[in-house]
């Protein structure tokens, strides 16, 4: 919304919002206070479950695209029908996350605080906005098996549904080829945080078209609900 004009890095007034500090920036030690930007923080939070979602949709993208190398099975199945199988896997895989904290540091040359139970050490100047970027990492391997059940309730609703491996790992991932469906209907599903607008499961044929047909659709000197004796029309 705010484009190039946000507070963002090291500026803390802006027409999007202003960090105030309070009165008093020391402890009791008289050692500056870090204070932490919230606004900033909130706003990591949601770019991480952003990041998460988009993750998943490239996923998605990305075995459908590779589907020679990544499809497990198809499988065609209608109302009361019962599919039961599972995936066995060993992998290794690795994840990074990032999470940036900005902090206000009010005083002091070379100070430490906690952040999160982990000791920063930063090297200020009086009065200015830090911001600290931490990376975290993980790389594992592991063997696991993942039973699924596919099932259909709906008396004349039928898929045809193609299991695929996940590349980065996890899965295994459900993609809608065709089908009919009602109650709900099923429509097509399409990114919309990685690749916007990429479809990933297509439009199954809607068997339920409502209509509504009216044999009289005027009427006159109609009396109004209970008693109050008015006269429509």
């Amino acid at each position: 919304m705010w484009g190039a004009a946000a507070v963002s890095g090291d500026k803390l007034d802006g027409p999007s919002y202003t960090m105030m500090l309070p009165a008093k920036t020391t402890d009791s030690n008289g050692k500056p206070i870090a204070f932490e930007d919230k606004v900033k923080w909130y706003n990591s939070q949601m770019a991480l479950w952003t990041q998460t979602l988009a993750n998943n949709e490239k996923a998605k993208i990305e075995a459908k695209s590779s589907r020679t190398e990544n499809l497990i099975g198809n499988y065609s199945f209608d109302a009361g029908a019962t599919i039961e199988n599972s995936v066995g896997t060993i992998e290794a895989k690795s994840h990074e996350t990032s999470e940036e904290f900005e902090v206000m540091i009010v005083g002091g040359v070379t100070t430490g605080f906690e952040i999160n139970g982990t000791g920063v050490d930063l090297t200020v100047k009086t009065t200015t906005g830090t911001r600290n970027t931490f990376v975290q990492g993980s790389r594992s391997e592991n063997a696991k098996t993942i039973g699924y059940t596919l099932k259909e309730n709906g008396d004349d609703d039928a898929l045809s549904v193609d299991v695929f491996k996940a590349p980065d790992g996890f899965g295994p991932i459900f993609i809608t080829r065709g089908g009919q469906t009602c109650c709900p209907y099923e429509d097509k599903y399409v990114s919309k945080y990685y690749e916007p607008g990429t479809e990933i499961s297509a439009a199954t044929m809607q068997i339920e078209v409502p209509k509504l047909n009216v044999e009289n659709n005027y009427a006159t000197d109609a009396l109004c609900p209970g008693t109050c004796g008015t006269r429509y029309g």
